[in-house]
């Protein structure tokens, strides 16, 4: 019907499908018009619908209206969450059937769910879960090439310096690549001739991923063993250098081969959807699992590289010079790394660890030394005080002492000892000694 939309949406995104005007109004009743995407090749699919028993009616359907995917962002995966849809035990997809009030959208105001939503063909929805997954893929070109122009490298010099025959081959199945992306984009579909020319390029693109990795794990070992700090100094910015090269050739095989994904689905949905469903699933398990490895080997270095900045930091007052000649290149080091893995797909966030200015470390151990002062004062005073104590009582132990013994030798109590000035009348004084 004219006041109706169709969502499919899988876990690669949301799809829109339905007349011009009226998806328009449901992007924008719910935000999404900024969201990455792309519109739906709706002809192709509907031609793969109609190739199949029992669904001609709505592959024409398809073909006579416009659609909009969208990629799985927050916003999208936020709106999808208020909307009726509808999980489809064989395709795995989540469906819904909304219907306009008055002819547009008003977010959470805006539809009455129909019971078509429960009579969804399982073969559309396969097919549209298999181009959305291709359309996810040619959104991740699209950023990985932003991506390696915005870190303005040419991956073809850095491969070009390698003396590896494998790498210098990974350049001519870029072209090769290339050329059938261009073609395809021309005729909506990989020809014999484009996929003989591609379907082994595989190998190469494999290969020098692993040699990117084990450069990667190289310089991991490097920083380890490098203790001094003046040898890291030296060092950090030809590492921070190569980190950025080898990060780019990764980047690089992971676009291609996601392009070798695209125009394999294409050859899967000109044969049949079930086979397209098939090869979909296995493409997105065999691409987790590169990427895992990826991930794996990334997180070690970046890992590796903030102890080495953080044992830095802790020199900065003795060697100012040299701690800042390793922080610096290591936080840009840190943050093209976790820029890299966004790429991928991680979310992550980082605080830098910042080189301590000079003065504040001398600060730091102004105040240390400050502090260790006055606890050495307070413990004098404590001792003196003590001392004090201790001396008082020993004076008056002495005293005590003093006037035993010449009680002692006095010879009688005080009160038995004649105080009288003199002799008495009469009688002479005692002169002995």
């Amino acid at each position: 019907m004219h006041d109706e939309i169709e969502l499919v949406q899988t876990e690669d995104g949301l799809a829109v499908l339905g007349n011009t005007d009226l998806v328009a109004s449901f992007l924008t009743a719910y935000g999404l018009e900024g969201v990455p995407g792309t519109d739906l090749d709706l002809p192709k699919l509907s031609t793969n619908l109609n190739t199949s028993a029992g669904v001609l009616a709505q592959g024409s359907e398809l073909a006579a209206n416009s659609g909009r995917w969208m990629k799985l962002t927050v916003e999208s995966a936020e709106a999808a969450k208020t909307l009726p849809m509808v999980m489809n035990s064989t395709s795995g997809a989540s469906h819904a059937i909304l219907r306009a009030a008055d002819g547009k959208f008003a977010k959470n105001l805006q539809f009455v769910p129909t019971a078509a939503v429960e009579l969804a063909n399982p073969a559309m929805l396969a097919g549209m879960s298999g181009m959305m997954f291709q359309l996810a893929l040619e959104q991740s070109l699209k950023e990985i090439a932003d991506y390696l122009a915005a870190i303005d490298e040419k991956v073809e010099d850095v491969l070009r310096a390698q003396k590896d025959s494998a790498l210098a081959e990974m350049i001519g199945v870029a072209l090769v690549l290339d050329e059938a992306m261009t073609i395809r984009s021309h005729t909506g579909n990989v020809s014999e001739v484009s996929w003989s020319k591609i379907q082994n390029a595989g190998l190469p693109i494999a290969t020098t991923q692993a040699y990117a990795l084990r450069q990667l794990d190289a310089i991991s070992e490097k920083v380890t063993k490098k203790a001094r700090l003046g040898d890291l100094a030296k060092n950090a910015p030809k590492i921070r250098t190569a980190i950025q090269e080898w990060l780019a050739v990764l980047a690089q095989c992971d676009q291609l081969q996601d392009a070798i994904g695209i125009l394999e689905l294409d050859r899967a949905m000109d044969a049949s959807l079930e086979e397209l469903e098939q090869h979909k699933t296995g493409l997105r398990a065999a691409r987790e699992k590169r990427r895992a490895l990826i991930m794996h080997t990334t997180t070690s270095l970046l890992t590796q590289i903030e102890a080495t900045a953080r044992k830095a930091n802790t020199r900065v007052l003795l060697q100012p010079i040299q701690a800042k000649a390793v922080i610096v290149p290591a936080n840009d080091s840190a943050e093209q790394i976790i820029d890299f893995q966004r790429l991928l797909g991680a979310e992550l966030s980082r605080e830098a660890i910042d080189a301590k200015r000079w003065l504040q470390a001398v600060a730091e151990a102004k105040d240390a030394v400050v502090d260790t002062t006055l606890d050495h004062a307070q413990t004098l005073k404590e001792f003196g005080e003590e001392t004090q104590g201790k001396a008082r009582v020993s004076r008056s132990a002495f005293l005590r002492k003093v006037s035993a013994k010449a009680a002692a030798l006095a010879g009688p109590d005080e009160d038995e000892v004649d105080t009288s000035d003199g002799p008495g009348p009469g009688e002479d004084a005692d002169t002995s000694v």
